[in-house]
């Protein structure tokens, strides 16, 4: 039985390592061999610790600086732009990569999130693909073009860019070149997790949407006293301010910190606060807390809102904005910005405990997502890839 290839090859955190990891567990369970190809090796770690699946490090992408402004939203254009996709010197290095990868692993079918470099590998190999990823990260692809996330924005380059520096990829192995974005990206199956309240797509999208994968919390009693979850990068450039700001407040907190020397850990234990060491299960975790604090992401962001708990994001990257600017506008959420003074974040940490209608929106909406007939694509994923793998 030929190996199943999981990669993820742009961003470099738990969101993309958990989901592969999960779906390392449904092969594992039907005795199929995965192997993984992780951007972040510490993420990847972390997630697959206590699963027998190797794990090495994905080609990574050449150093590139966009000369314009990439600001604001567009469409996924504009997440390949970043990375110099339009560059067919740097998209040739990446692609050419994976194609040793896959001769030397000979997957039976390539399970990839966000990982445009490894499709046009697999596409040239002729190898079978599953795409997966937040709704952000998949563009609905049954049009034309890629569709924009606000009307109101463009995207920062002419996506013809892309597809060109793309078909002299395929030139150069006497492949015919993609007509279009859509069709460079389309796959044999597309599976896109995440709620309808987080996919800025949604007025174009035509596909399904499936629950993100893993342990959801559920929504159960708000406990009498506040209490925070705080996920965020201990390098965040808001981090120490906020770190602050929670001990000053006096509220009780349990906290995980991405990359932390071991100082502000220290410092929090000593103030008397619970501090993982390793990630905890968020449907361990949120139900015995009434607020969130975290950068925003997609899983703790839908983790929120399931468990019914008021979030409060600090968005650094254009996807997190995207994930901050829905939560707020049902008002399940509010932001606080990377550059705003201590005495700004103590305010807003205060007054966000004291507004009971904060919670009381997230409980409203976590009330109507569990009366919601929710899809898992777990079976339909799982019998996805056992096509491919006899």
């Amino acid at each position: 039985m030929k190996p199943v290839l999981l990669a993820w090859e742009m961003g470099a955190n738990l969101g993309h390592a958990m989901p592969l990891a999960e779906i390392a567990k449904l092969l594992l369970a039907e005795d199929i061999r995965p192997v993984c190809f992780a951007r972040d090796l510490r993420s990847a770690k972390i997630a697959f610790r206590d699963l027998p699946v190797r794990v090495f490090q994905s080609p990574v992408w050449p150093p590139y600086r966009f000369d314009g402004q990439l600001s604001g939203p567009g469409n996924y254009a504009n997440v390949l732009t970043a990375i110099g996709f339009t560059r067919p010197e740097l998209l040739s290095a990446v692609v050419d990569a994976w194609i040793e990868t896959l001769k030397l692993i000979s997957p039976g079918v390539v399970v990839c999130d966000n990982a445009p470099a490894l499709q046009i590998a697999a596409k040239i190999r002729n190898i079978p693909t599953i795409a997966l990823g937040t709704p952000y990260l998949m563009p609905p692809l049954d049009g034309p073009n890629l569709p924009a996330y606000d009307a109101h924005f463009s995207p920062v380059v002419d996506e013809r860019q892309l597809l060109e520096s793309a078909a002299r990829i395929f030139a150069g192995h006497d492949k015919p070149p993609p007509k279009s974005m859509p069709s460079l990206l389309a796959t044999d199956f597309r599976f896109v997790f995440g709620l309808p309240e987080i996919d800025p797509y949604l007025a174009v999208r035509r596909e399904n949407l499936y629950l993100p994968l893993g342990d959801l919390p559920k929504l159960e009693p708000i406990p009498a006293l506040p209490r925070y979850f705080v996920y965020l990068g201990a390098d965040e450039p808001v981090s120490k301010k906020l770190f602050q700001a929670i001990a000053d407040s006096g509220l009780p907190a349990d906290i995980y910190m991405r990359d932390d020397s071991g100082m502000l850990a220290r410092f929090l234990r000593r103030r008397g606060f619970n501090v993982f060491a390793d990630p905890p299960k968020l449907d361990d975790v949120l139900p015995k807390v009434t607020h969130v604090i975290s950068a925003g992401g997609a899983h703790v962001t839908q983790a929120a809102m399931l468990a019914g708990r008021h979030h409060i994001m600090l968005p650094r990257h254009e996807e997190s904005w995207s994930n901050a600017r829905m939560a707020t506008r049902l008002k399940v959420a509010s932001v606080i910005g990377q550059n705003e003074e201590d005495k700004a974040i103590r305010g807003k940490i205060t007054s966000t405990v004291a507004d009971h209608s904060l919670l009381h929106n997230a409980i409203r909406l976590a009330t109507e997502l569990a009366q919601r007939q929710n899809r898992s694509a777990s079976s339909l994923l799982t019998g996805a890839i056992k096509r491919y793998c006899s």
